[in-house]
């Protein structure tokens, strides 16, 4: 048997000096090591004697669907240690128009980005017998989806009647039995993605909690309920590492409904959404030109790339300037929650405020100086005048994506001027 190992012998880089520098770990192994591992690892993706069964497995036509052909068992069960709910019975075959997908109050979404159109083109092909079944909650008769909302919409587009459901219901648990049902599913809903397609990302875990906290009126800053509510949301699966679950815990814990807005739900945050918004917006578009001249752009607020934006906006809109056009652009927000459409628009806004009064107050002082020093000393001193954002003839509107904004609303940059205290 040829044994081949993978070295980084030779290519090293100076940073790795002091540590295990031009020796390679697995190459070190011994023949009998290295098969030991490979055993190991086969064994760890066989099912039934077939080797990696399960990424190679094929999907099952829905008309031949059964639940016999799952290859899920309860074990496999994504909320096993969500001690709130527990799984009623086995598997059955559920009506998907039965199904009824809520909004996603979990992560602070009408809609969560995602790819229905992959999901069609999955589910076109067959069930992946592989994947945990549509979990559902029996309420008064209604079944309600904890989550797989996407997967939903896939099957309905595709006229699929029937398929695998798993029906939970509420476990009694005395240390949280005083939390609402609705407060029970918003946290298994984030247990559910803490290791999943889409994983439950840091904003989540906090929207998540602080709905919970305004569904059952409880107290976001106690740091014992909100690590409990945490855990019960599977954050300490999710992340191994304290540090990111104490800026989760930060978070929640220095949320001021006063400072920092309700908590409430977004819309219009994925592609899909906002190209369907886009058909119903005749007054914009993105690199367009409309029947009046006007030069029409879209463009993204994220806090992490506003450096850059800031500066595209002001070059759209100093183009537009120079050639004595018109321009309106249109501001959009990819963040899943209310805070994060916030924070982006707000640091976006000031970005460009702050760079474009960067860029004319430099000038300004460049050319009062040299236009004072051509001037007699009696007539000298003069300043020109102050020209900022808000004086340029471009329009800046932000999309409709948080509750109560029903239409794009036009941004008046002097509310993003930084705050001057006269008591001082």
């Amino acid at each position: 048997m040829a044994l081949w190992g993978i070295s980084s012998v030779g290519r090293a880089p100076a940073l790795q000096a002091g540590c295990q520098r031009f020796k390679s770990a697995i190459l070190h192994l011994t023949q009998g090591q290295i098969c030991v591992i490979i055993t190991m690892f086969i064994d760890r993706c066989s099912v039934s004697g077939h080797y990696l069964e399960y990424s190679k497995m094929k999907k099952v036509p829905f008309a031949e669907l059964t639940t016999q052909k799952l290859r899920v068992t309860r074990e496999d069960d994504p909320l096993a240690n969500f001690p709130l709910l527990k799984m009623r019975g086995d598997f059955n075959m559920v009506n998907i128009a039965s199904l009824v997908a809520t909004i996603n109050a979990a992560r602070g979404c009408a809609k969560e980005h995602g790819n229905v159109d992959a999901l069609t083109a999955s589910m076109f092909r067959g069930w992946d017998p592989g994947s945990w079944p549509f979990p559902y909650i029996n309420i008064n008769g209604k079944f309600e989806l904890i989550d797989r909302r996407h997967t939903k919409s896939a099957a309905e587009s595709l006229l699929i009647k029937q398929a695998p459901g798993a029906e939970y219901v509420r476990s009694a648990c005395e240390e949280w039995d005083f939390l609402s049902l609705q407060a029970v599913l918003v946290l298994a809903a984030i247990r559910f993605n803490v290791d999943g397609t889409t994983n439950a990302t840091k904003d989540h875990f906090v929207h998540a909690v602080l709905t919970v906290c305004e569904m059952d009126n409880l107290d976001n800053t106690d740091i014992l309920l909100v690590r409990g509510l945490l855990d019960l949301a599977g954050v300490n699966e999710r992340y191994n590492y304290k540090n990111a679950i104490t800026c989760i815990e930060n978070q929640i814990i220095k949320f001021d409904k006063g400072l920092d807005g309700a908590v409430s739900m977004t819309k219009n945050s994925t592609d899909e959404d906002f190209a369907k918004v886009m058909d119903n917006l005749p007054s914009f578009g993105d690199n367009q030109v409309d029947k009046d001249g006007t030069k029409l752009f879209t463009m993204v607020a994220d806090k992490r790339f506003n450096k850059r934006y800031a500066w595209d906006l002001l070059r759209h809109i100093w183009e537009a300037e120079q050639n004595g056009e018109s321009v309106r652009i249109l501001i959009r927000s990819k963040s899943t929650t209310a805070r994060g459409i916030r924070d982006d628009r707000q640091d976006l806004f000031e970005r460009v405020v702050e760079y474009c009064n960067l860029a004319y107050n430099s000038y300004r002082d460049f050319a009062s100086e040299a236009m004072n020093e051509s001037l007699p000393s009696y007539i000298s001193g003069i300043e020109l005048p102050r020209k900022g954002v808000e004086n340029l003839p471009g329009e800046v509107f932000t999309l409709h994506q948080l509750d109560g904004e029903e239409a794009p609303s036009q941004v008046d940059f002097l509310d993003y001027y930084p705050s001057v205290d006269f008591n001082k």
